[in-house]
């Protein structure tokens, strides 16, 4: 596992200790060309999640030099 991926492990246990736990984390591959598209979209995902009730709630982080996004779903 990458170093950041355990940064953010670690991150989710400690909002975990503050109620807050997040039951799957994935890796979005992306294409470097496109990253900021992604960046918008993936932002847009994660702020309409919290307006609805009963959505998953997500939160995606860019992995530092990579061309990738980590997501973590509660």
């Amino acid at each position: 596992m990458c170093v950041a991926n355990k940064e953010l492990l670690q991150k989710s246990k400690q909002a975990s200790d503050a109620s807050e736990e997040f039951f799957s984390v994935s890796t979005i591959a992306v294409n470097p060309d496109r990253i900021d598209e992604a960046y918008a979209c993936l932002t847009e995902v994660a702020e309409a999640t919290l307006k609805e009730d009963g959505a998953k709630i997500y939160r995606f982080y860019k992995t530092e030099g990579k061309d990738e996004f980590v997501c973590m779903e509660k």
